[in-house]
């Protein structure tokens, strides 16, 4: 086998396993998640007993633990993105600096490891503007579906 394709090949692997073990662990914590909400449903006598129990501040704190669509804030999305994009796109940027420098070989990986780093930029500055846009939105409506969102009943 050359030479010339294990790093191709070593990279893909890397990201084939890091997908894999974050879909697993993803599945396991859905998994933990549905059995503690199944033995929860279990030690209530009836479905109006769980929902009392829900409607407390315990209970809205509990619901939110177990919500089971694992939904992330836009906010949280692209602040996961930002790290590494940028980690991404300096790497890709040395790889070229290298190429230009010492060995003429290194560009391909540069390019290829920037054009991911540039395209997590893009996606971070997509979700950025999909949170701002939701923000505003929030704002200028009246209504906020952030969960920090501190409203009283007696507010406007």
């Amino acid at each position: 086998m050359h030479v010339e394709i294990l790093v191709p090949l070593g990279v893909m692997a890397m990201v084939v396993l890091i997908v894999w073990f974050k879909t697993v662990g993803r599945r396991q914590e859905k998994e933990r998640q549905a059995e503690i909400l199944r033995q929860l449903i279990d030690k209530f006598s009836s479905g109006e007993d769980f929902a009392q129990a829900l409607q407390g501040p315990a209970g809205a704190t509990l619901a939110d633990a177990l919500a089971l669509e694992g939904g992330r804030k836009p906010r949280q999305t692209w602040l996961g993105l930002a790290v590494p994009a940028f980690v991404l796109t300096f790497i890709g940027l040395g790889f070229l600096i290298l190429a230009a420098v010492e060995d003429r070989d290194l560009i391909i990986p540069g390019i290829t490891i920037g054009a991911v780093g540039a395209g997590l930029l893009v996606a971070t500055l997509l979700a950025w503007r999909v949170e701002k846009r939701e923000r505003e939105d929030a704002e200028r409506t009246g209504g906020s579906d952030r969960p920090d969102d501190q409203r009283t009943s007696d507010g406007p």
